[in-house]
């Protein structure tokens, strides 16, 4: 696996586009193969969030082992940094829900390297953004997706 996969939680909870638009931004950082990764969704959503997995390479991380940690927490705050302003365009748009926006940024193990939640206070239209990723840490792998 040598490519950037794009894994939404449910993939019903996108509209047409949305997560080509997520493909669009990470190609703009980390230029290479990005490929998204939808299966059927069955039976109802478990979370109120709207969900995307983005799974790094080995290759990737392979790099930043070579030249570096620095080089690699750099595509991953950029890639966090681009879904921040990815979820606050979403949240803009007319008739678009509140649903909070979640994203975690998972190395090839399965584990997460950044977990952030984006929400729109209801009361005051302000943008909250939680970093949840030693919260996340504590859960079991994710399985990647099938190829």
């Amino acid at each position: 696996m040598d490519q950037i996969i794009i894994e939404p939680g449910n993939p019903n909870d996108f509209r047409n586009g949305e997560l080509e638009e997520v493909a669009h931004l990470i190609e703009a950082i980390k230029p290479g193969p990005i490929r998204i990764a939808t299966k059927e969704q069955r039976g109802y959503g478990v979370t109120w969030w709207e969900v995307i997995y983005i799974w790094l390479p080995p290759a990737l991380l392979a790099a930043g082992a070579y030249v570096g940690k620095k080089a690699v927490d750099k595509i991953v705050d950029a890639l966090t940094d681009e879904f921040i302003k990815w979820a606050k365009r979403k949240f803009n748009k007319e008739g678009e829900s509140l649903r909070p926006k979640y994203i975690s940024i998972l190395g090839p193990d399965g584990r997460p390297v950044k977990s952030v939640l984006v929400e729109k206070s209801i009361k005051s239209k302000e943008i909250i953004i939680t970093d949840k990723t030693s919260e996340d840490a504590d859960h079991p792998p994710r399985k990647l997706p099938p190829l």
